[in-house]
């Protein structure tokens, strides 16, 4: 449906969501409670974060749904296109479980989106340069920064339902943050069948250089998050439902782009240090983590 700024989608559930048979095919939601005693503001707040959460992992849905149609269309190795569709699948199950939580917090269901955040178009370019912009934006450089951040919260929050989602999705993004590299690796040493063509290391470093570029303008955390954890007592509430320290969560993105992704550049194969434009990333990430820890 339409809603203003963007388009909302409702996660609704079918009538036939309690058919035995048809439950064992989908992935169990954890026990989630609401403690009590959490203020109006808080549970917002945490509502608000999780249904962010939603809205994240099933953008997810259409990359990789994008990604296997790209797959498909070059012809890439069928084992290659059962992963992407297995990623897929987990992708609308991270999605369902933090709709879940959502839900168990308030929620009724609806998020908006971006009609841009919904509509993967493909451009002009062609369809190996494609797979080579998401293999290293998607999957070498943005997975491998999730990835970093689900372990970082998952050692932040008590043991509960909320973090139990968090491990879950977790254990799925191993997958998502090692195919980007893994598959670079493999054309660049030119492995057969050949079927992704090798820009070169050059062409490489700049995608890589690019892409990390980005990541460092992003919004990790909004400003308004940050506030809740002024208050001890906020914090701790927020962290029961599943919500890390925010200036906390924020100096672990930018580690990740510096240390999780520096291991993705070089099980790619490259060296970071050869490359100008990708030390001159680097060196921007180190300047973010430079001024979170003199802040």
């Amino acid at each position: 449906m339409n809603n203003e700024g963007g388009i909302g989608i409702r996660f609704d559930e079918s009538a036939l969501r309690e058919d035995p048979i048809l439950q064992k095919a989908r992935i169990a939601v954890p026990t989630l409670e609401l403690p009590k005693g959490i203020p109006s503001p808080v549970l917002d707040r945490a509502r608000t974060a999780w249904e962010d959460r939603t809205r994240s992992e099933y953008t997810g849905v259409m990359i990789v749904h994008h990604f296997h149609g790209l797959l498909v269309d070059v012809n890439a190795p069928m084992d290659l296109q059962e992963i992407a569709l297995t990623m897929v699948k987990q992708e609308q199950e991270h999605a369902a479980l933090c709709m879940a939580a959502a839900r168990a917090l308030g929620a009724d269901g609806e998020v908006v989106f971006d009609l841009s955040e919904l509509r993967m178009e493909r451009t002009q370019a062609p369809l190996e340069t494609q797979i080579m912009s998401m293999l290293v934006g998607t999957y070498a450089v943005g997975e491998v920064v999730a990835h970093r951040l689900l372990h970082h919260a998952i050692h932040a929050l008590p043991q509960n339902g909320y973090q139990d989602i968090l491990k879950r999705i977790y254990r799925d993004e191993v997958l998502h943050a090692h195919i980007g590299s893994a598959i670079l690796a493999s054309i660049r040493e030119g492995a057969s069948p050949k079927w992704l063509p090798y820009p070169g290391d050059e062409a490489l470093a700049k995608l890589f250089a690019d892409s990390i570029t980005g990541m460092c303008s992003r919004d990790v955390v909004e400003e308004a998050e940050l506030g809740f954890f002024d208050s001890p007592q906020w914090g701790e509430h927020l962290k029961s439902v599943g919500i890390p320290p925010a200036r906390a969560f924020r100096k672990a993105y930018f580690e990740g782009l510096a240390t999780n992704v520096g291991r993705s550049v070089r099980k790619a194969g490259l060296d970071p240090d050869r490359f100008p434009t990708l030390r001159q990333a680097f060196q921007r990430v180190n300047s973010h983590l430079d001024r979170l820890d003199t802040a």
